[in-house]
């Protein structure tokens, strides 16, 4: 394998600039390929798309990639804020957001005030008790003089 390689490097050497422009061009279109997964829904009418494009077509053969490359491409001009909102609401992760939210307060040491307010009523310490609470603390202080 490592001869076949220093042989191809070895052509390589010998092209002019405008050769080896060429063949990075060609080996550059060839890794422009990517991948994703799908669920077994999309597939089927993927695979339903496919077999109705096909069917009765005699001047070539349409592929799964042909597809959902020819959807991708029509469908992003016209992908709404709206869709975008709902795409967001079916991923949303609340771990992933107080993490990033984490993050931000060791940048400046302090988190929203929203989210110390959410904390506080979640744990029972609103802020409204919080208040309620130093002036009973200060009711019981010993500072006040007493008759006796």
């Amino acid at each position: 394998m490592n001869e076949l390689i220093k042989e191809e490097e070895r052509e390589e050497g010998t092209k002019t600039g405008k050769q080896k422009t060429k063949t990075k061009k060609i080996k550059s279109a060839e890794d422009d390929q990517y991948r994703v997964v799908i669920q077994k829904e999309s597939n089927d009418a993927l695979e339903e798309l496919v077999r109705r494009t096909n069917d009765g077509f005699e001047g070539g053969e349409v592929t799964k990639s042909d597809v959902v490359n020819l959807l991708i491409s029509n469908h992003a001009k016209s992908f709404s804020d709206s869709e975008i909102k709902n795409l967001r609401l079916l991923h949303f992760d609340e771990k992933k957001v107080l993490r990033a939210l984490l993050r931000k307060a060791g940048d400046d040491g302090d988190l929203p005030s929203e989210i110390k307010k959410v904390l506080r009523e979640h744990l029972g310490i609103s802020d409204s008790s919080k208040r309620r609470a130093s002036k009973s603390a200060f009711d019981l202080s010993t500072e006040k003089s007493v008759d006796n």
